[in-house]
């Protein structure tokens, strides 16, 4: 559901499907967390001693620095929840 919309009805692993390969995993600093937080959706964040580990949305890999990762279910529904907010922007 978004904004009282069914937007999927399938199984997890079918939505978990439609992100893949646009999920990705990357370690960065606060100044460079500033700028990707403007930039994509985050779909979580952890304080490792290496900077800040980031789990984030984009059709493409921006940078030879980002790891593609499976999808969780969590970034599965986000990823549908921004594409469709992107659809529905553009119409």
């Amino acid at each position: 559901m978004n904004h009282g919309q069914v937007e999927f009805l399938g199984k997890c692993r079918q939505l978990a499907d439609r992100a893949e390969g646009k999920v990705w995993q990357v370690c960065v600093d606060d100044a460079q967390y500033e700028v990707l937080r403007s930039e994509y959706a985050i779909t979580s964040m952890i304080d490792t001693d290496q900077g800040l580990q980031l789990r984030l949305l984009s059709e493409t890999r921006k940078d030879p620095g980002w790891q593609s990762v499976v999808p969780t279910l969590e970034d599965a529904y986000l990823w549908l929840v921004n594409s469709s907010s992107a659809h529905e922007q553009a119409a």
